[in-house]
């Protein structure tokens, strides 16, 4: 599995439980708490958007 691929299922997991909320969705929030680069973090939120758990505003916030 790679860091983005777990990443991804976390953040789902974290999403359900509610254990995440929208106030915790930044790039520098997640890279600090999973102890990454951006790099994975973009690739998990990019594909959680298109599967629909995560929105992005116009103003680039991400949203549950």
């Amino acid at each position: 599995m790679s860091i983005a691929a777990f990443i991804k299922q976390d953040l789902i997991a974290g999403i359900r439980s509610g254990e995440i909320g929208s106030d915790r969705l930044t790039l520098n929030y997640l890279s600090k708490r999973y102890r990454v680069s951006v790099t994975p973090v973009r690739v998990a939120i990019r594909e959680l958007i298109k599967e629909k758990y995560l929105k992005k505003g116009d103003n680039g916030r991400l949203a549950i």
